[in-house]
């Protein structure tokens, strides 16, 4: 595509520049021509205009023009190179003056004239009343009217090939010329063309070569917006390669949280069911319910993924509706608590109603997830405490300004440290020093901030972790 879309723009643009020169050219050497020979017949007429004038003039009565008008007449007839035949009123020959072949013929015509216009010959000239010359001339005719009276008639000859002549020569002499503009014009044309086709091309090109990385997976990739001529395009083709992207990022970070999520409970429902197998374990209702714990966590993973995979992809709406926190709290101390009384950990509930705006079924997947995520933290004879009252929203990450509903769940693991707490919610774990949490609290705070919500994490007071879910509040609530 590189070559050949520059290749077909120069050729466009040159074929349109050259089409105008032609034109153009056509269109000037026509109207030229065609002005020029208007002229020349302008100036034949004026010529024969003047020779009448001179015969006004110089005519005398009775005896009408003598040998002084005829030399006059032949000086203005010379000058112009026309032959002049003068008339009676009755159509008889007067004499006849030649301009148009010098030398001894001319001075001959002018004797001769001279004659008849004093009388001799008898109102007869021995020249003849057509111009010598081989070539066919052409005639111009009109009276002689002296104060209101016409005295007798003028036929002026001239050349016909003059005016053809002379249109021939301005007809060479503007093909040149033309030729000669055009040549320049195409030159011009070329460079422009040259110069557009490259401005042009570039960035389509560039948006090319953009859209064959997209192709090749590389969806980071962004047009460059050269000029006005395809911004649009570049534009549209940006956003849909960052949508692309943030899709492709997407899809990678939730197949990461499902490995990650499903690794370690596979594992334990594994070595549990292979031990099961080989007899080393005698099967018990605690094994069983051991296992049905494990499986629902990865049911409610599984839940969390799909929530989050739905809420951002913009399948789902995440409309929000009131529900009371307390309620969504003690149903997912009912589900864990078996799993706090078989590891020693207790599960201390200090729940207040309060409403807020939410998913219920979300809301009850996040608390869960909160209380799994403290029973891993703490040893045997520890501690965990979820908590439901209204609180105030501070500046904590999402959180508009407003009344808000808390759930918290604190325990008493080890303490973390404060520039660790920021990665709590890391989806991966970069080495920081701070517990690997899995992808289960970056997921709620994912839920929750698309409800409307904030999540934070925090050091509580005697040494441990402090979760805090804020939601907003309703109207009037």
């Amino acid at each position: 595509m590189r070559r050949g879309l520059r290749s077909r723009l120069l050729f466009t643009h040159l074929m349109i520049a050259l089409a105008a020169i032609v034109a153009v050219a056509v269109i000037a050497g026509a109207t030229g021509v065609r002005r020029v020979h208007v002229y020349l017949e302008r100036e034949q007429a004026a010529r024969s205009a003047q020779v009448v004038d001179s015969l006004r003039s110089t005519y005398r009565e009775p005896e009408g023009w003598d040998a002084t008008a005829v030399y006059a007449l032949s000086q203005v007839a010379t000058f112009n190179h026309l032959d002049v035949a003068v008339y009676d009123t009755g159509g008889h020959l007067l004499f006849t003056v030649q301009g148009r072949h010098g030398g001894e013929e001319e001075r001959e015509g002018e004797a001769a004239g001279a004659e008849a216009a004093t009388g001799g010959g008898a109102g007869t000239s021995p020249a003849s009343p057509a111009p010598r010359g081989d070539e066919a001339p052409a005639v111009d005719s009109a009276p002689i009217v002296v104060d209101g009276r016409t005295v007798g008639t003028a036929q002026v000859y001239r050349r016909s090939d003059a005016s053809d002549a002379a249109g021939d020569a301005y007809r060479t002499a503007l093909t040149r010329d033309l030729l000669l503009a055009v040549a320049v014009c195409g030159a011009a044309a070329a460079l422009v063309s040259l110069f557009l086709s490259r401005r042009l091309a570039r960035p389509v090109e560039e948006l090319d070569d953009a859209v064959a990385d997209v192709v090749a997976a590389d969806r980071g990739t962004q047009g460059a917006a050269r000029g006005d001529e395809v911004k649009s395009l570049v534009a549209a083709f940006d956003g849909l390669a960052g949508r692309l992207a943030r899709e492709e990022q997407r899809r990678r970070d939730m197949a990461d949280d499902l490995l990650d999520g499903l690794d370690g409970p596979l594992a334990e429902v594994g070595s549990r069911l292979k031990a099961l197998g080989d007899g080393s374990v005698t099967p018990t209702t605690e094994h069983l319910r051991m296992l049905g714990g494990e499986i629902d966590r990865l049911i409610a993973l599984l839940a969390m993924l799909r929530d989050l995979n739905d809420l951002e992809g913009g399948r789902a709406s995440g409309a929000r509706q009131a529900v009371d926190l307390a309620e969504v709290a003690t149903a997912a101390v009912e589900q864990r608590r078996p799993d706090f009384v078989a590891q020693g950990v207790a599960l201390v509930e200090e729940l207040a109603p309060a409403v807020a705006l939410g998913d219920p079924g979300r809301l009850l997947r996040v608390a869960g997830a909160m209380l799994d995520s403290a029973l891993e933290s703490v040893q045997g004879g520890g501690r965990v405490v979820i908590a439901v009252g209204p609180a105030e929203r501070g500046a904590a990450r999402g959180a508009p300004d407003g009344p808000a509903v808390g759930l918290t769940v604190t325990d008493d693991g080890p303490t973390i440290a404060a520039a660790d707490l920021p990665f709590v919610f890391e989806r991966h774990d970069a080495a920081t020093g701070a517990r690997r949490a899995g992808p289960r609290l970056a997921l709620c705070r994912a839920l929750v901030e698309a409800q409307g919500g904030s999540m934070v994490a925090s050091q509580a007071s005697g040494g441990g972790l402090r979760l805090t879910v804020l939601l907003p509040a309703p109207e009037g609530g």
